[in-house]
């Protein structure tokens, strides 16, 4: 690849690459776990793009707290 497709490559940034690397040995059900983690950080973050510092209407962390687990999490 050229340099300029170094740019669009996707992959966890330097400083993740070394856990990501980890979890490669990771148990199947030890990966569902993290999985599930990471959905829920992600879940967290795009709830906070949305609806700025409280989150969706305000939801904040109880509302996160309180929010239906994926089929992943239960």
């Amino acid at each position: 690849m050229g340099a300029a497709s170094c740019d669009l490559e996707r992959g966890p940034d330097e400083d993740l690459r070394l856990q990501f690397e980890a979890m490669s040995q990771f148990t199947p059900e030890e990966k569902q776990v993290a999985r599930a983690v990471l959905e829920g950080l992600l879940l967290k973050h795009a709830a906070r793009q949305w609806g700025g510092p409280g989150g969706i209407a305000g939801a904040g962390e109880a509302g996160i707290a309180n929010a239906p687990k994926t089929a992943a999490a239960q």
